[in-house]
């Protein structure tokens, strides 16, 4: 089964490790294009960098607004003539590394599915990483929790609609049973972790994107299930109790986020789908 896998990647202060992000993408994606969203730490001078030995390396450009999560459809818009029906597109992100090798995951499923999701192993700063008051980067990180789902690959085909205000298209309608394994980097040093609250927290009128930082400092530790540690410097640090956190090589996916939906009934939510998609199509196409 031959197919290309195309990487949608938006960056915005990422230069210790969307060089490793890239590097890894590379050994199993086709075409990895690069937004970035005015960076000032290098980033953007890294990626360009990159490109020069990297022919699988496109650079979109710089955008230089306010962060949105619709951007990566405008992205697609541009670039979907790379694209065949039977190609895959991702969504990578720029501190995420995947466990499983996607091109491997994507051959070993059926045909009739059109998304994937992820299991998310996230990977925290603990008492232990502060207590020790060295300087750490993510390849120092060891203590995790997969507590997180999110959609990351989806299937190319002619009919495709994908709305400039929506995530993704909107007749995705086959999920994958099986979710995909990452290792998810979003806070690596005690600097990064604070310029990055600041950032979500500053970056967008929208409300809801980042609602996981625009959040008060219980309702972060409840969220994730984890304790609240009673030392406020650890709160301020996003550190977490490794008491609440497994450190295995192993990576196994919790059965709370299995998928375990019946898959007859997965079917006829795809019939239903398919059909409302037939009737609302039409009106789709004019706005977008």
């Amino acid at each position: 089964m031959s197919f290309k896998i195309i990487s949608i990647l938006v960056v915005k202060n990422e230069v210790d490790i969307v060089g490793d992000v890239i590097k890894e993408a590379s050994k199993w994606s086709d075409k990895i294009i690069v937004l970035d969203n005015h960076s000032n730490d290098g980033t953007w001078e890294l990626i360009n960098s990159l490109k020069n030995d990297n022919e699988k390396i496109i650079i979109w450009g710089q955008y230089h607004g306010k962060f949105y999560d619709q951007i990566r459809q405008r992205v697609f818009q541009d670039y979907k003539y790379l694209a065949n029906n039977g190609d895959w597109w991702c969504r990578l992100d720029a501190d995420e590394i995947y466990i499983d090798n996607p091109r491997e995951f994507i051959k070993l499923i059926d045909k009739k599915i059109d998304h994937i999701e992820s299991a998310s192993f996230q990977f925290y700063l603990t008492e232990r990483d502060y207590v020790e008051n060295k300087t750490v980067t993510y390849k120092d990180l060891k203590w995790y929790s997969c507590n997180h789902s999110e959609l990351r690959f989806f299937r190319h085909n002619d009919s495709l609609i994908w709305p400039q205000k929506s995530n993704w298209p909107i007749n995705l309608v086959l999920k994958s049973r099986k979710k995909i394994r990452l290792k998810h980097y979003q806070y690596r040093d005690f600097l990064q972790v604070k310029k990055r609250i600041n950032i979500r927290k500053n970056n967008s009128s929208d409300l809801e994107l980042f609602g996981h930082e625009r959040t008060t400092d219980d309702q972060w530790y409840l969220r994730r299930g984890f304790k609240k540690p009673l030392d406020e410097d650890f709160v301020r640090q996003r550190i977490v109790l490794s008491c609440d956190l497994k450190c295995s090589d192993n990576y196994v996916i919790p059965s709370k986020l299995k998928n375990i939906e019946d898959y007859w009934f997965g079917i006829l939510i795809r019939k239903i789908k398919l059909f409302i998609i037939f009737i609302l199509s039409p009106i789709f196409r004019i706005v977008i």
